[in-house]
Formats: C-alpha cells, structure tokens, sequence
C-alpha cells in the first residue's frame, strides 16, 4: 500500500521505517533538507535504538521530499505526526496540523480519483483534544469543500511510542491500538486494520481518544513521582526499596490492575486514610517532604466540596442520600465520604433524609456501636429504611435531590416517579437511563 508520512520527526520516522519493513511504499514530506537527505541515505534523523537498521534495510520502500505535490503519489491514507506544542495560556498548538491539512486539501482539491466510496484518511497521530477532528473538518469544508463529498475523512488515531523502545512498542501486539472517526468507520477500519494487521485497531468513542494519551502519561508520570516520593521515607527508616516494590508489585489484584480506577466519588474509611496519614507522618519524622502524598487527601475533600456544591447550588427544598456507611453493605462510617458530604449539605440548613437499612435496622435494635453513633451525631434522627421511604408522599415535592451513594439503590430510585428533582449518582455505575435530571460523576 502507499502511505504518506506528513512529519519525519520521532514519531513520523518510526512509522516510516516500521511501515516500509512490512511492504509498503512509504512517502514522507518535511520540510526540513537536512532530514530528508538523512532518510533518503537510509540513515535515521534521530538516534532510536533498531530505527536505523530498519530504515536502512528498507530504503527501497522509502521515499522522503519537501511538498506532498512534488513527485505526488496516489495514495489511501496519510499519517500526520507534526508537533501540537504545548503553550502556556493557549494549550495545546495545533498550527502545524493545520498547515500539513493545507498542503494535504490544496493537492487533493485538484484530484478526481477520490470519492466517497473511494476517500483520502487524513490519520492525526499528534497530540489532539476533543474537538479537533470536529473544528477540523468544519474547517476542511469551508475552506476546500472536501469533507461533504466524501473525498476526505478525518481520523484520529493516538500514538503510544515511549523513546528508547518506539520500534518494540510500534510492534507490540498488546500496545493500545486505537482510532476514531465521525464517518466512514467501516473504511477506515479495514485500511488501518490492513495496515496495523499485527495490532488489530478498535474503534472508540472520540472524546476517550482524544484524551488517553493525556491520562496514560499523567498516570505514567504520577506513578514515577509516587515511587520516588515513597522510597526516601522508605530509604531514610533502613527499609530496602527494592524488595518493597517488588512485593508492591506482586499484588494483581489491586496494586497493578484496574482496581480503583472506576470514576465515581471519594474514598473513605478508616484504612486508606489512616495509612496515607502515618506515611506521611513518617515522612514529616525523617525530613522528607511529601508533596504528591500530602496532595492526595487534598484533592479528595476538595472533591466532596465540589459535589457539596453541586447539591447546594441547586438549593433543594429535600435532600434524600442512599446509603451513608463508608462501603455498601456494612455499618461502617469511619470516614464515609457520603457522611462527611451529607454534614456538609446539612450545615447549608438544607432538609436531609438518609435511606440506610443497615443503619436503619441498627439503631433500631440499640446495637449500632457506640463509635458509629457518634459519627452520626445529629443525623441519627434522620436515618430511615427503604420501607419507611416507600410510606413518604414525595410525589409531587418540588426542588428534590436523591443522592445515590450505594448501587443497591439505583434501581429504587430509577423507577421513582417524580415532578421536579435532580439525580446525584456517586456510585461507579451508570444510571440506567441519563437525562437533564440526572447528574453522574462516572
């Protein structure tokens, strides 16, 4: 197949050489002499581990020129992988893009062997943000009128290369692979299935793939910081790092999986933060500042502030929570995230109820522990069962937030027939049916 490379930088080089290797005639365009004259020798314009062996091997299905319309080629798709610099006060700086898109529009505006059935994939490799591809083809369109007739589609499809490995990774079967598109996905997945055969590219959501690069790397960087952070203390106490994350690692179940990484509300209960507390306290002792750690239970009441905020914006005449304790199913309230957040709706003066059977039931039977009666305070008298909120008359009440703080109750409150209220979902699980009512942090 023939492929266009728009950027013989990092990323546009290593697909480049990793295409050619697998048959195809690869053209790249850049403007800079020095690079072209690089490839077009079959040496690599940057020092890449293998690059320059695989460049070299495959200079006869390598082709590097200045303009996308000298010794123009036909073919099916073309890569874009310019820079989208980063600019304090402007974000990310799509310029580049937008003049590979020209030279891309002006060449292929003179062009009659492309049609809807038959369409050139502009493929953006850069770094992008969710409207992009839409700001993007609104542009296309206006400006060259390619976009309505089908003679271009746009794609975006994210690059994941780390230097020092980008030829391993280009070729990793279980690398994330993923595109998407506004049209034609049907095409566009047969041709980067055709061309990526080894990696089998799955279509998703546009918003998702504008921004997984962006949260692959924060997560990437804040796991260096964490490791770092944590091992001086661990270092100044005489405790061998190395062992330690090494049996860090051990545990699939919730240190190296997905675990905790469902979107839903704060966390809780008396493990998490009293660990987080005594490794920072442990910190504190041995003279090591602790940033990263200290900022974790800061970003996490600032985050029962916000939904606090949520709530009292609307300013609700009733103010019904779910489930109270830390974890369903449990009379724990050591640290509930959903208690904190419900004192801090009642502190506004606003009418609350909590739906709790657990809690109901025990403080019903005297045999809350005295511990948990004291968390509680004052909303003791607030607490009631789901049978007791099936006798309440709120039909017609006006100005009405439910606070799903458990699953177990979605469904209770899904099939509730109301007039005027809002839904506030704080479990990790989506309402089974979203409208201007409901509100979800998933």
């Amino acid at each position: 197949m023939n492929i266009d490379v728009f950027g013989l930088g990092y990323v546009g080089s290593v697909i480049l050489a990793g295409l050619a290797s697998e048959g195809n005639k690869l053209y790249g365009i850049d403007i800079d002499p020095s690079k072209l004259a690089l490839i077009n020798q079959g040496e690599p314009p940057i020092d890449e581990p293998k690059l320059g062996e695989l460049m070299k091997s495959n200079m006869g299905n390598i082709n590097a020129r200045p303009s996308f319309k000298e010794d123009y080629i036909q073919s099916k798709i073309g890569f874009i992988c310019v820079g989208t610099p980063f600019k304090e006060g402007i974000g990310l700086d799509f310029q580049y893009i937008y003049r590979v898109i020209d030279s891309i529009c002006i060449k292929l505006s003179e062009e009659t062997n492309f049609s809807e059935s038959n369409p050139y994939l502009i493929v953006i490799r850069s770094t992008a943000n969710v409207t992009l591809i839409s700001e993007l083809e609104d542009y296309i369109e206006t400006k060259y009128g390619l976009m309505n007739n089908g003679k271009v589609v746009l794609v975006l499809f994210p690059e994941f290369l780390r230097e020092g490995s980008a030829i391993a990774d280009f070729f990793d079967p279980k690398s994330i692979c993923i595109y998407s598109c506004r049209t034609h996905s049907d095409y566009v997945q047969k041709i980067l299935s055709n061309i990526f055969h080894w990696n089998n590219p799955m279509f998703t959501d546009m918003g998702a793939c504008s921004q997984i690069k962006l949260l692959s790397n924060s997560w990437h960087a804040l796991k260096v910081a964490f490791t770092n952070e944590t091992s001086q203390i661990l270092k100044e106490i005489g405790v061998d790092t190395s062992k330690t994350f090494e049996v860090f690692c051990q545990d699939k179940k919730l240190n190296i999986s997905s675990s905790y990484l469902n979107p839903g509300f704060s966390y809780g209960g008396s493990c998490l933060t009293k660990d987080l507390s005594g490794l920072i306290s442990l910190g504190n002792e041995v003279g090591i500042k602790t940033p990263l750690l200290e900022g974790i239970q800061k970003s996490n009441d600032v985050y029962i502030a916000r939904v606090s905020d949520d709530i009292n914006q609307i300013n609700p005449n009733l103010v019904i929570f779910f489930g109270i304790s830390f974890k369903a199913l449990t009379d724990d309230l050591r640290a509930s995230p959903f208690l904190l957040l419900a004192n801090k709706v009642n502190s506004k003066s606003n009418n609350i109820l909590i739906v709790d059977d657990i809690i109901s039931s025990k403080l019903k039977e005297s045999s809350l522990s005295r511990g948990n009666q004291i968390l509680l305070g004052k909303l003791r008298a607030n607490i009631i069962s789901t049978e007791e909120f099936a006798k309440l008359n709120i039909k017609d009440s006006r100005n009405l937030v439910l606070v799903v703080c458990h699953q177990q109750y979605l469904k209770l409150v899904e099939g509730l027939t109301l007039v005027d209220y809002k839904i506030i979902n704080l479990t990790t699980k989506k309402l089974h049916t979203e409208d201007e009512n409901s509100y979800s942090y998933v």
